[in-house]
């Protein structure tokens, strides 16, 4: 099965919704995003994930479960940004010292959002989101090659 960039293009859409588990189909490829069930007891709209609710649970052996992108995870890619920004001391002062303080992501947010690093951060953390994923897909390519080993 070939990883296409429609594959982790739908991978990277759902890792950044905290409340989706993520699946890709060990056959065709096919991303399935299910929300997990405490954020489903919350959805207004539950009904309308019946259908992709049902479609996972009864083909669970179909799919394997990319890893969820935590805020463990966005943690410390602020915490690597904060390490990159070398060129300016002051700057990565005030943001490990927001890392450290109540509310780190807020702090990190503003003080990063009003300086001249912003563009800088989100080009980093695409760059870290691709590279997650890349792994991710990775562990999956393995798993694959395990079960067609085991197969055999």
């Amino acid at each position: 099965m070939e990883i296409t960039a429609e594959i982790i293009a739908d991978i990277k859409m759902n890792i950044e919704d905290e409340g989706m588990r993520t699946f890709i189909h060990i056959k065709t490829g096919e991303v399935l995003a299910v929300p997990d069930e405490y954020s489903l007891i919350y959805d207004e709209n539950k009904e309308l994930w019946q259908d992709v609710l049902a479609k996972w649970k009864n083909n669970k052996d179909d799919y394997y479960e990319i890893e969820r992108w935590t805020t463990a995870y966005d943690f410390k890619l602020m915490q690597r940004f904060a390490e990159y920004l070398t060129e300016d001391k002051d700057l990565q002062e005030q943001v490990f010292e927001a890392l450290n303080r109540r509310k780190p992501f807020h702090n990190f947010k503003w003080i990063i959002g009003n300086s001249p690093f912003r563009e800088k951060w989100f080009d980093f953390r695409e760059q870290m989101y691709q590279a997650w994923i890349e792994k991710q897909l990775a562990y999956f390519k393995s798993y694959l090659d395990k079960n067609e080993h085991n197969a055999k």
